[in-house]
C-alpha cells in the first residue's frame, strides 16, 4: 500500500513541478498530489495505476468535449479532483480484471488481446 501512495503521489508531483518548470504557473495543485497518495495508500499500487489512467482518460474527453462546445477556452483552468473522484467510484464498482481489459485494450487501440 505505500508503494501504492508512492506511485500515485508521485505520478502528479512530477507533472506539477516539470509543468511549473516549463510553464512557470501551476498545472495542477497540490491538493491533487495529496489526493492520489492518499488514495494510493488506500487503494494499492495496480488500482491507483488504473484510477490515474481513468482520470487523465476522463478527463481529456470531457476537455475536448468542451472545447469543441466552446464552454471553455485553451486558456482556462478545470479542476482535476473531480476526474479523480469518478475514477475512484468506477475502481469501486467494476472488478480490476475487467477494468484493466477494458483500459489496455483502449490504450493499447485494440491490440491487447487478453
Amino acid at each position: 500500500m505505500l508503494l501504492g501512495m508512492l506511485v500515485g503521489g508521485g505520478i502528479f508531483l512530477i507533472i506539477t513541478l516539470v509543468a511549473k518548470g516549463i510553464y512557470g504557473k501551476e498545472a495542477m495543485g497540490t491538493g491533487d498530489v495529496k489526493l492520489m497518495g492518499a488514495l494510493g495508500l488506500y487503494f494499492g499500487l495496480s488500482n491507483i495505476i488504473a484510477i490515474t489512467l481513468m482520470s487523465f482518460l476522463i478527463g481529456a474527453i470531457l476537455s475536448i468535449t468542451l472545447l469543441l462546445m466552446k464552454r471553455k477556452k485553451v486558456d482556462e483552468y478545470l479542476s482535476f479532483g473531480p476526474f479523480i473522484v469518478v475514477s475512484c467510484i468506477i475502481s469501486m464498482l467494476i472488478p480490476f480484471s475487467i477494468l484493466q481489459n477494458i483500459l489496455m485494450t483502449i490504450f493499447t487501440l485494440g491490440l491487447y488481446r487478453n
